[in-house]
């Protein structure tokens, strides 16, 4: 059957995926509009979904989180102080949970922007670098800082995470990550300002490859997928408290199926390889900069926009971005060109790398 993405081979991620297909009950396997589908996991709700999470976190048996380093001492006092004793016990794998659990926590408690303090986020938590000291005011941020700090906290841990950028268009986009996970041996997908993990009806948390397989496979009909977007916060509760900013509150009332979903993955970056390189060591001499490698897939051609409309938006990523038009990132674009059953790794549209 024809590929996702071109014509050309690769690495199926989904090879599994035309069986489930017949077995759901698919109308038709491939073209056309989307299929009518009955989910057998309909009667799995949000409840059993994260409880069936935190199971698979905690099953996991991964090494405790214990160290006498001072900034990792801040780190973990801080989280105690903003949501209490964790419920799980903090592991490789539990942590990030439990961090991204107290930054909601925050997020909920606080009536300050970070911009209205003309802040940095990790900066107004932990004022000074290497320190045990954390500051007991709560605030709040938008999508890059809170994806930044969630970074920034978990680096001190030696916690992998690489970031994802999401783009509307040219001028309008969103920041999240993934987070390496031992307990389902991936990287996984979280998006800090909405408190949402992608969980099957397993639990299993999907990273950004299976949403994109995804919306490769079904399009943008998130009731169709197999990964639910689902608010985590409290002592795991799929459920948002009321935020004391109305200015936040604004996003917990998001629809985020029919948002975020529809309207940012209409471009999706992996940021593979950010790192700060130290003078010496990165791809010019002398040249303290972030760098990394990209990998840009564009899903477009589902929305209503045509190609001329596409071009300009990954012209722009390009342009600001590619490390050959003075950008910092080597960039490789894939171009989502039908949604048929296969998901094979293409050659891109842009030798990046």
């Amino acid at each position: 059957m024809g590929g996702c993405y071109s014509e050309s081979g690769g690495v199926r991620l989904r090879s599994f995926k035309f069986i489930i297909l017949l077995f759901f009950g698919f109308t038709s396997a491939c073209g056309g509009s989307h299929p009518t589908v009955t989910r057998l996991d309909a009667i799995v709700t949000d409840e059993l979904r994260v409880q069936r999470f935190v199971m698979n976190l905690v099953k996991e048996r991964s090494p405790w989180i214990i160290s006498s380093d001072p900034a990792q001492v801040g780190i973990v006092n801080w989280m105690r102080f903003t949501q209490g004793s964790p419920v799980i016990a903090p592991t490789e794998s539990t942590f990030p949970v439990i961090l991204a659990l107290a930054l909601t926590k925050m997020f909920q408690n606080a009536k300050i922007h970070e911009t209205d303090v003309s802040g940095d986020l990790y900066r107004l938590v932990f004022p000074t670098e290497g320190s045990k000291r954390f500051s007991r005011q709560a605030y709040w941020a938008n999508c890059g800082a809170a994806t930044d700090f969630m970074v920034r906290a978990l680096e001190k841990f030696r916690i992998a995470t690489r970031k994802i950028s999401l783009w509307a268009s040219k001028n309008d986009g969103h920041t999240l990550l993934e987070i390496y996970l031992p307990a389902f041996k991936k990287f996984v997908a979280y998006d800090p300002l909405y408190s949402v993990y992608y969980l099957d009806e397993n639990g299993v948390p999907a990273g950004f490859l299976d949403i994109q397989s995804e919306i490769a496979d079904l399009g943008f009909n998130p009731h169709l997928w197999r990964y639910k977007a689902i608010r985590v916060s409290g002592n795991f509760s799929p459920k948002v408290e009321q935020a004391s900013d109305p200015r936040l509150q604004h996003y917990n009332d998001t629809d985020y199926a029919n948002t975020v979903y529809k309207y940012y993955f209409r471009f999706v970056v992996i940021r593979h390889q950010d790192v700060t390189s130290t003078p010496g060591a990165s791809l010019y001499p002398d040249d303290p900069i972030v760098r990394g490698r990209w990998i840009v897939f564009s899903n477009s051609s589902l929305t209503e926009y045509d190609e001329a409309w596409e071009n300009e938006v990954l012209e722009a990523l390009l342009k600001e971005h590619d490390v050959r038009r003075n950008g910092r990132y080597y960039m490789a674009i894939y171009r989502l060109v039908n949604t048929l059953v296969d998901f094979p790794i293409p050659q891109p549209v842009s030798q990046g790398f």
